[in-house]
C-alpha cells in the first residue's frame, strides 16, 4: 500500500464520524521524535552501574515500577550524601522556588524531569518533515501518559491538565486540551513513576474511564507510540469496556485507530481485536514507517472553527449555565433588541449577520475580547476593529493589542498608518519597549535575572514577576514563542478585574508589539 493509499483509507475512517479525533500518545512518540529513552533505559541511567541496574530488575522481578521504587530509595540517601551531588542540590534549591523534597522518592523524581527536561528542546526534533505535518492536525484533543513537553511544544494552544487529580476535579471542554495522566516533568510530584504511584493510578482508574468515556464513544481515538499489549492501554480500555452497553461497545469498535512502525515492511492497515474477557473490540492498526499520511489525513478533517476559538467559548458558556447564582448574563433576544442589552457577557447568534448588525457588535467589543482575540484568534474584521472598536475604547485605557489589526491590513510602517484611514491618535506606544517596561523592576531585573534565558525566569519567578521582567530581557534571550505558551497558560489571570491583570496585559502588548509591530 503506497503513501497515497493509506491516506485516503484512514481519511474515509476519520470521515465516517462527525466528531474530530482525539490522539492517546506514548512513549514511543518521545522516542521517534527526540530519542527519548525508553522506561527501563531511563532508570538505567540513574543507577550507579549496569549490575546495581540488574540487580534490582531481579529482585523486583524485572516489574519496573517496583524497581523504580527500589532506586528512588537508594538514590535518596546517595543524593543528599555524596558530594557528588552537591551540584544538583544547589541547581535544586535555586530552580525550585522555595519548594522542598517532600519524601524519598522526590530526590529521584527531580532528577529524571530535570534530564528529560534537557533532551526536550523547542525546534529541535528527528522527522522534522512529519513534525510540520503534524502542527497542522484537525484534532479536539490529545491523552498522554508521557512526561515530556513535547506536545505542548507542538501544540501550544491546548490548555493542559497534570495528573489524574486535575483531569478529575476540573471541568476539562473536550476540546483543546492535553491530558496528561501520568504526570509531567514541568512538576516532579506528578510523575507516575513508583509501585505506590500506579497503585492509586490504577485505583482511580474507574473515575478516569468515566471522565474519558464520551471522548471514546464520540471521537476517533489514534493510538500513537503503543504497543496493542501496553498495560496502560488494556488496563484504560478495560475500565470502558465494562460499563458500555452493546450499543455503545460496537460504536467505540469503530473509533480505535492504532498507529505503529511497518519496520521495513510495505505500509497496511488491518483489523485486530483486543479481548476483555468475554467482550472483545475490534480495532483498526495502521502500520507505516511514514507517520506523514497519516497526519495529513487527520489535517484533511476540516473544522469549522478554530479549536482553541471553540474551547473558549464551550468554557464560557458552561461557567454561565453551570452557575448556581442566578444572574442576567444570559438571555433570549432577537437582533434589534441586542444593542439595548448591558449586562450581556456572552452571546451566540445563529443567523446571516449584515454589515449593520456586524457594525454595532464592533462597537461592542471590549478590551479584554481583543487580548484573548491576540491569542485565540477569534477571526475578527480587522478593519473594523480599527475603525469600531478601539475608538470606543475608553482614553484612559493604556494598554491595547493594536499591532495586530494594523499587520492585517497592510499597515506595517509610521508611513503607510499615516496615510490611513484611522484615527489612532493617542492608541500607540511611542517609546518601544521603555513603554512596556515597569520602572519598579528594572533594577530587580538586572540584580536577579539579568541573563537569564525565558525558561529560567519562569521557573525562578511567579507568573506576575515573569511578567513584569520580561520586557526587560535583551533582543537575543526573547523567546516570542515560549512567551505565547505563557500568556496562554495564564490567559485567566490576563482577563481578570483590576490591577491583577496588569502586568499580563502588558506582556500581551509587548508580545504583540515584537511580533507585529514596527517603529513609530
Amino acid at each position: 500500500m503506497n503513501s497515497q493509499e493509506v491516506e485516503n483509507n484512514v481519511l474515509n475512517i476519520l470521515r465516517a464520524t462527525s466528531s474530530s479525533p482525539f490522539l492517546f500518545v506514548g512513549s514511543g512518540f518521545s522516542r521517534r521524535y527526540f530519542d527519548l529513552p525508553q522506561w527501563d533505559e531511563l532508570l538505567k541511567k540513574f543507577c550507579r552501574d549496569e549490575d546495581e541496574f540488574d540487580e534490582l530488575m531481579a529482585t523486583a522481578s524485572k516489574k519496573l515500577p517496583n524497581v523504580a521504587t527500589l532506586l528512588a530509595q537508594r538514590y535518596h540517601d546517595r543524593w543528599w550524601s555524596d558530594n557528588a551531588f552537591s551540584k544538583n542540590r544547589d541547581n535544586f534549591k535555586v530552580l525550585s522556588n522555595g519548594k522542598k523534597l517532600s519524601n524519598k522518592t522526590s530526590a529521584l523524581r527531580w532528577e529524571i524531569c530535570n534530564y528529560i527536561n534537557g533532551l526536550s528542546k523547542s525546534g529541535e526534533y528527528l522527522l522534522e518533515d512529519e513534525i510540520n505535518v503534524l502542527r497542522k492536525i484537525n484534532i479536539d484533543g490529545i491523552i498522554t501518559t508521557n512526561w515530556d513537553g513535547l506536545l505542548e511544544e507542538i501544540f501550544p494552544e491546548h490548555e493542559v491538565y497534570i495528573g489524574q487529580e486535575d483531569l478529575l476535579f476540573s471541568n476539562p471542554q473536550s476540546v483543546g486540551e492535553i491530558y496528561k495522566i501520568h504526570g509531567c516533568a514541568s512538576d516532579h510530584e506528578t510523575l507516575v513513576l513508583t509501585e505506590d504511584d500506579y497503585s492509586n493510578f490504577h485505583r482511580l482508574n474507574p473515575y478516569l474511564a468515566a471522565k474519558l468515556i464520551t471522548i471514546f464513544v464520540e471521537h476517533p481515538v489514534v493510538f500513537i507510540g503503543y504497543s496493542m499489549q501496553d498495560e496502560n492501554i488494556i488496563s484504560l480500555l478495560a475500565s470502558i469496556v465494562g460499563v458500555l452497553d452493546q450499543e455503545k461497545l460496537t460504536k467505540l469498535s469503530k473509533n480505535l485507530i492504532f498507529l505503529q512502525r511497518a519496520k521495513g515492511a510495505p505500509s497496511s492497515i488491518e483489523g485486530y481485536t483486543l479481548q476483555f474477557g468475554n467482550r472483545s473490540i475490534p480495532t483498526t492498526v495502521v502500520k507505516s514507517d511514514d507517520f506523514s499520511p497519516i497526519y495529513r489525513a487527520i489535517s484533511a478533517v476540516e473544522k469549522k472553527i478554530p479549536v482553541r476559538l471553540l474551547r473558549l467559548y464551550k468554557q464560557q458558556f458552561y461557567e454561565i449555565v453551570s452557575s448556581t447564582q442566578p444572574s442576567k448574563r444570559m438571555h433570549v433576544v432577537n437582533e434589534t433588541e441586542l444593542s439595548k442589552e448591558k449586562e450581556v457577557q456572552f452571546v451566540v447568534g445563529l443567523s446571516v449577520a449584515t454589515d449593520a448588525a456586524s457594525r454595532i457588535g464592533y462597537k461592542g467589543i471590549k478590551v479584554i475580547d481583543l487580548f484573548v482575540d491576540l491569542l485565540i484568534d477569534a477571526n475578527y474584521k480587522s478593519d473594523l476593529i480599527l475603525s469600531d472598536t478601539i475608538p470606543n475604547v475608553s482614553a484612559a485605557t493604556k494598554y491595547i493589542p493594536i499591532f495586530k489589526h494594523l499587520r492585517r491590513v497592510q499597515i506595517d510602517n509610521k508611513g503607510a498608518l499615516n496615510s490611513s484611514v484611522y484615527d489612532l491618535t493617542g492608541r500607540l506606544p511611542q517609546k518601544g519597549a521603555e513603554f512596556y517596561q515597569t520602572p519598579a523592576y528594572k533594577e530587580r531585573y538586572k540584580r536577579d535575572a539579568g541573563g537569564l534565558s525565558f525558561s529560567q525566569i519562569q521557573k525562578k519567578f511567579d507568573p506576575p514577576v515573569v511578567a513584569y521582567l520580561v520586557p526587560f530581557m535583551p533582543e537575543s534571550l526573547l523567546d516570542l514563542s515560549a512567551i505565547e505558551k505563557f500568556l496562554l497558560k495564564n490567559i485567566e489571570k490576563l482577563k481578570a478585574p483590576g490591577a491583577s491583570s496588569t502586568p499580563f496585559r502588558k506582556l500581551a502588548c509587548f508580545y504583540d508589539w515584537k511580533v507585529n509591530g514596527f517603529d513609530l
